[in-house]
């Protein structure tokens, strides 16, 4: 009927047609969302303009490329859905399948622990080992990630870890060292100047430490490679202490309007406290008074500040 919402699957070809009847059929199980026709329908368009025969012919990034050139968000995620829903069937999901990828997608993982502010029961989070140049090296982040991850670790904490060696793998190529029997402790101090080096705050440069030290131990507890030296390891000394929080003396702007009005200016019964309050104020000074020294002046003075009319003797 004309004006009637509908989907029209009919001028795809077979394969195509499946997936996304298989697809459709997986939302609607999972009953999480709703999607409109027009979605479908403009998915339908671009999978056809594609020219594939399956979603599988392009990757999820060249899918997402196409979305941001046509501006088209919905429809290509909506692809990217029925891509991975006809990619679980083809494949399996799990960590048999997931473990050799360079690229993790968590929400295939079971047993997962998303973060509480995760929109949806399953987002979509990636963990990209693919940033970590030594082949070595990534396999070992791979072992000790899924270890961590099938623990209790948080995804938040896992891509924590993974910075970690994404840091240090990159410190690796800088200087040269392309072996895990050349990991010393002279070689962690020079990596220890190089993270205090990097932009990013104190939390950042001690996780990237702290975490480290834990795939370290990791190695040497679950014996995954015997040739990293027992010199290689990290002491609590080495983690730079947290700075003290810089508390702010800064009064508010409704109290400084009453200290500086020349109506409470005028209380004071001396003219040096109402002298020294002026020379305060204009010179963004404080004045602290140990307790028992109390002046009738400065007593005038706090009453101003808390607002009362009472001057305590």
């Amino acid at each position: 009927m004309t004006g009637t919402a509908h989907i029209d699957l009919r001028d795809l070809p077979r394969q195509l047609t499946l997936e996304f009847q298989y697809g459709l059929q997986c939302r609607a199980d999972a009953h999480r969302r709703t999607t409109p026709p027009r979605t479908v329908m403009q998915a339908v368009r671009l999978a056809r303009a594609a020219g594939v025969s399956s979603l599988l012919d392009l990757t999820e990034d060249q899918w997402r490329h196409d979305a941001a050139l046509g501006r088209v968000r919905e429809p290509v995620l909506f692809l990217i859905d029925v891509r991975d829903a006809v990619e679980v069937l083809r494949d399996g999901a799990g960590w048999e399948s997931e473990f050799a990828r360079d690229v993790w997608r968590l929400e295939r993982l079971p047993g997962i622990t998303t973060p509480a502010t995760a929109t949806v029961p399953r987002p979509r989070i990636r963990l990209h080992f693919d940033r970590i140049g030594q082949r070595w090296l990534r396999d070992l982040a791979k072992r000790w990630l899924r270890l961590r991850l099938t623990s209790g670790l948080s995804t938040t904490a896992a891509h924590t870890g993974l910075d970690a060696l994404v840091c240090f793998g990159f410190f690796l190529a800088h200087v040269g060292v392309d072996r895990l029997a050349d990991i010393d402790r002279p070689l962690l101090e020079r990596h220890l100047a190089h993270v205090a080096s990097q932009p990013g705050g104190h939390g950042l440069k001690k996780g990237r430490i702290s975490n480290l030290n834990l795939f370290f131990q990791a190695i040497r507890q679950n014996r995954w490679d015997d040739s990293l030296p027992g010199t290689a390891a990290f002491y609590p000394g080495d983690i730079p202490r947290e700075p003290a929080p810089t508390v702010s003396r800064r009064l508010a702007e409704h109290v400084m309007a009453q200290v500086e009005s020349e109506a409470n200016l005028d209380r004071w019964d001396n003219p040096s406290g109402r002298l020294i309050t002026v020379i305060l104020i204009r010179g963004g000074l404080r004045m602290g008074i140990p307790p028992g020294c109390w002046t009738r002046g400065y007593a005038a003075c706090v009453s101003v500040v808390d607002g009362s009319s009472r001057v305590v003797s």
